[in-house]
């Protein structure tokens, strides 16, 4: 899990705000698991990862074309904000969201990270865009996790949510989190819970959570290797019967 410049995220930006600036995402998630070795200052642990297929390159190209082909986009027009939707990630989308999460979080992610993102299909219902003006302006990715191999119980962990930061402060976070949620996912993935990781002194962030729902679960100490202090908290939001019902449904 890593998370972007971890003090300045909930700082309205300046009216000159460029989408370069490096602030902390109030639920940047990102596993170490997905964190590619490539920058030698990142905040959190590093476990390398592979790339995608880097055996067979063609085999992934090919692939990616039929997902280009196939693949169509669901957008939902977000209420109050003018030329704004809620969108899946499709191809074209890949290349805008790999330079919007290089520009916000101090990690690059490997080819794998984004192009699961049309080669699978949890990975894709576990994803969304926004869109402002039909451009990419922020996104969030989760994956499902299970408590044990035999159970068919799952839990959503939140990897990465990155909003830049002219377009921050309006709801847009909000409104990825909700779409992640949403009761066809709830329900075909069994999922009772949705949990994250946050730096023990981000406390926005953590109030972030709580507004939301989350609780503090417990401190993992020494979490991010290069931060004093260290720690991280799991803050977790159990899925209620509530969630389960569309809205005026």
């Amino acid at each position: 899990m890593t998370q972007a410049t971890l003090l300045n995220y909930f700082k309205k930006a300046p009216s000159s705000a460029s989408p370069a600036v490096l602030e902390h995402p109030p639920i940047s998630t990102l596993s170490p698991s997905d964190v590619s070795p490539s920058l030698s200052n990142e905040p959190e642990p590093i476990v390398s990862v592979d790339a995608l297929h880097s055996s067979n390159s063609s085999a992934v190209e090919a692939d990616l074309q039929v997902a280009v082909e196939t693949h169509v986009p669901t957008r939902t027009p977000i209420p109050n904000i003018s030329h704004a939707a809620i969108s899946r990630v499709v191809a074209e989308h890949l290349e805008p969201l790999k330079r919007l999460t290089s520009t916000i979080l101090p990690v690059r992610y490997p080819d794998k990270f984004y192009n699961a993102v049309l080669l699978e299909t949890e990975v894709s219902d576990l994803t969304r865009v926004v869109l402002y003006h039909d451009k990419p302006v922020g996104w969030i990715r989760c994956r499902l996790e299970s408590p044990s191999p035999e159970s068919a119980v799952k839990q959503i962990y939140i990897q990465a949510l990155c909003i830049l930061a002219p377009y921050r402060e309006r709801g847009l976070a909000s409104h990825l989190l909700k779409s992640i949620l949403e009761p066809r996912i709830l329900r075909q993935y069994h999922v009772n819970s949705i949990y994250a990781h946050v730096w023990e002194s981000n406390e926005d962030a953590l109030d972030w959570y709580k507004r939301r729902g989350f609780k503090q679960i417990m401190l993992v100490g020494q979490y991010y290797k290069r931060l004093n202090p260290s720690g991280a908290w799991i803050v977790r939001r159990d899925i209620s019967v509530l969630d389960h019902v569309a809205p005026g449904g």
